[in-house]
């Protein structure tokens, strides 16, 4: 009896009978049927990253990034457990997308999350923007990992951190007039909310970055690879300030680290692949930055920038 594969990769006819999910029985009918670990990280969210005049100050730091990956022992971000490996196909084609880092939205204004990070299946959301400061500061923007709130420059009331949706959400801004922004979270930890202290105003702290060991694995230099910091909330003007709340521990100001912004511009994302050397891939549309490298028994490829689908061989 003849067999017709369908337009649908993942279902079989034979004959009139559908067998789905690519199987007769235990057996695949795809005969390069593999599967994939991964980290995909979005991009960074935004802060002010231009403290120059009187309208920068009081700004939530950026969120960032979210974080997920198919590793067990690192975990995805926000506490949650990781993901289950991918099952790929070749002749599919796959979409992969790196999330740009979100950009400041000037004085007394809200900047933009960081772009989201897809690969197949995978979707890491961008960091939440920081909230701006003002006479009606804005509440810190939802997103892969939460913006900090902004602060008030007039009255008083306290603005919300944004949620954590592949991360832990960002806080508050400071409650009192003048005050200063709260921290935007991080993939490992939630950000702090900005205080007063002895009559400081003191801006909170970014949340924590996450380490992926896929992500060494590739770059294989014996360097650890942390992703997804916070960044820490703006300082007060007027009056007495500590500085800038601290940015997330392990946090870093590359490319592709998905670092929620402060004073600098947010991070882009990264995905990073791991999968057997007998296959390879093409970019079937769009435009991808790659690089791959094979050790031992398997291929690893970085996306480091662009927007596309792929197909494996």
């Amino acid at each position: 009896m003849p067999i017709h594969l369908s337009e649908s990769p993942s279902t079989l006819k034979v004959g009139e009978a559908n067998v789905t999910a690519g199987y007769i029985g235990t057996t695949s009918i795809y005969p390069n049927e593999f599967t994939t670990d991964f980290a995909v990280i979005g991009g960074g969210g935004a802060s002010n990253d231009n403290v120059g005049g009187f309208g920068y100050y009081y700004t939530g730091g950026g969120g960032g990034g979210g974080f997920r990956t198919s590793i067990t022992g690192d975990g995805n971000g926000g506490g949650n457990a990781a993901d289950s490996q991918l099952i790929l196909y070749s002749t599919v084609e796959y979409t992969v997308t790196v999330g740009d880092g979100g950009t400041g939205g000037g004085a007394y204004a809200t900047g933009t999350n960081g772009g989201d990070s897809v690969f197949a299946t995978i979707t890491s959301l961008g960091g939440g923007a920081g909230g701006a400061g003002g006479s009606t500061p804005t509440n810190g923007v939802n997103g892969g990992s939460g913006g900090g709130g902004g602060s008030r420059t007039s009255g008083y009331g306290l603005s919300s951190g944004g949620t954590g949706t592949n991360g832990y959400a960002g806080a508050g801004g400071g409650p009192f007039l003048n005050g200063a922004g709260g921290g935007g979270g991080g993939a490992a930890s939630a950000g702090s909310a900005a205080y007063q202290s002895g009559g400081n105003y003191v801006a909170g702290a970014g949340g924590n970055a996450q380490r992926s060991t896929l992500a060494e694995e590739y770059h294989n230099d014996g360097s650890q690879r942390w992703f997804s910091a916070g960044g820490g909330g703006i300082q007060a003007f007027l009056y007495n300030s500590t500085g800038n709340g601290s940015n997330g521990s392990n946090h870093s100001t590359l490319a592709n680290t998905g670092m929620g912004a402060q004073t600098t511009a947010a991070t882009s994302g990264a995905i990073y692949i791991k999968y057997t050397n007998t296959i390879s891939f093409s970019v079937t549309s769009g435009s991808l930055t790659s690089a791959t490298s094979t050790i031992g028994d398997y291929k690893y490829t970085f996306f480091s920038a662009g927007n596309g689908t792929i197909t494996f061989l």
